[in-house]
């Protein structure tokens, strides 16, 4: 297994921001994804380091798609607490 660039870099993506504390457009600095498996079961993993556009703040986004799951799992770090009415 081994990381590879995602075409997902220079992207912009709407974001819960901790610094904020709202959802805020956020650029896509470097992505890198790798996955393992078969044809029957697999995950594949994109991690990401992303940038706020309102206030600059730098956070880690990981999303992971296994082949059992209809949705992907979505991390952030540092983690978010949604505020309310941002959802």
């Amino acid at each position: 297994m081994s990381a590879n660039p995602h075409e997902s870099t220079g992207s912009i993506l709407e974001v819960e921001c901790s610094c904020c504390k709202k959802k805020t457009n956020h650029k896509v600095l470097a992505a890198f994804e790798n996955s393992k498996g078969d044809e029957i079961l697999w995950i594949e993993n994109i991690f990401q380091i992303i940038q706020c556009l309102g206030c600059d703040d730098i956070s880690f986004r990981s999303e992971s798609f296994f082949s059992e799951n209809a949705k992907p799992e979505i991390q952030l770090y540092p983690n978010r607490e949604l505020v309310e009415g941002n959802a």
